[in-house]
């Protein structure tokens, strides 16, 4: 009778699946113990005052919703809430790290408010710093941002005009603090991970404060009057993030060919737009190395060879039909076709 063989690795490949299943099952409970340590909070009331960080939002709805539609606010899905308290933590980190090298952090998240207009907000410190030879504490606000964006930001004013309004609005909350608290100045802290701290002198900017105050004065007044103020044009970077989409009608006008995407697919979209932005970098550098006929670059038409990287150009002969605009015109068809794009607003 035939003996049957069995390599090793056959014999070991029922217990290797095992362990991994097992390994993958304590993975998951391990990741729901942790999710579960976060404190599972409803909606803040908001009702009444604005918060200084979010009066720089660019829709006036939004605001107005926080302040009278408070309870209705979704909640932070757990990406969120890891985000949220990777800010808390790197803020903490920040004011450990200014006192170590000498420099007093005091009034962390004092509390201020703007009577008037219905602002509140928690600084998250004052630093002492040495100010034409005498120390005064200036307010400071610690930002983390995405290292997305981390190059294009690199003073106040980069910041102020970024493209990504909740970015935007970190200079407007600093700078309501900076009126509230009477100061002359302040300092915003922005932090990125594996990167050095920016810390960014700022001054008071009034034509800023006056357009916030501008935004809370009318949110006051429709929260007075019980009313919304009319949705803002659809901005998918603006109207894709907002906590109260549910609400609002200018999302639910949308026309039919706008879609729920799947989860499924998420992973799939973000890894075309990782792939779209290595494709923009590489023609960039593709044209400075490269180029075309019509701008060459450094090394068009040459050949080469250096650390394993060879450089090779081939003359080629290529034919074209000039034909006259005249010609081109009595065989003009319209048709209509439709394009799709993919780009991340966010």
């Amino acid at each position: 009778m035939a003996t049957e063989l069995h390599s090793p690795q056959a014999a070991l490949a029922k217990p290797d699946e095992y362990l991994l299943g097992e390994l993958t099952a304590a993975a998951s409970a391990m990741e729901i113990a942790i999710d579960g340590l976060f404190e599972r909070r409803g909606p803040t009331n908001h009702e009444a005052s604005n918060w200084a960080s979010e009066i720089g939002h660019p829709c006036i709805r939004n605001l107005t919703y926080c302040r009278i539609n408070w309870r209705d606010r979704q909640p932070l899905d757990i990406d969120a809430l890891y985000r949220v308290e990777a800010g808390s933590d790197e803020e903490t980190k920040i004011k450990h790290k200014l006192e170590r090298a000498g420099f007093e952090v005091i009034m962390a998240q004092q509390h201020f408010t703007w009577p008037e207009y219905k602002i509140s907000g928690k600084i998250d410190g004052k630093v002492g710093a040495q100010i034409m030879g005498k120390k005064v504490y200036y307010p400071i606000e610690v930002k983390m941002i995405n290292p997305r964006f981390w190059d294009k930001l690199k003073t106040v004013d980069d910041v102020r005009t970024s493209r990504n309004w909740w970015i935007r609005k970190y200079v407007s909350q600093l700078n309501l603090y900076l009126f509230m608290d009477g100061a002359e100045g302040g300092f915003l802290v922005l932090c990125c991970p594996g990167k050095r701290p920016r810390i960014l002198p700022m001054l008071p900017n009034y034509d800023l404060a006056d357009a916030d105050l501008a935004k809370a004065t009318l949110v006051n007044k429709h929260v007075l009057a019980g009313t919304l103020p009319e949705p803002m044009p659809y901005d998918p970077s603006v109207c894709g993030m907002c906590d109260f989409s549910h609400l609002c009608p200018q999302l639910k006008a949308l026309d039919s060919s706008w879609v729920e995407i799947s989860d499924a697919d998420t992973p799939m979209l973000e890894l075309y737009v990782e792939l779209k932005d290595a494709k923009k970098k590489f023609e960039e550098v593709h044209a400075k190395l490269v180029g075309d006929n019509k701008k060459p670059g450094r090394y068009f038409g040459k050949n080469a060879i250096a650390g394993g990287i060879q450089i090779e150009s081939n003359p080629r002969t290529m034919t074209k039909y000039p034909v006259p605009d005249e010609l081109k015109a009595q065989y003009k068809e319209t048709y209509e076709i439709t394009t799709t794009s993919i780009e991340r607003v966010i």
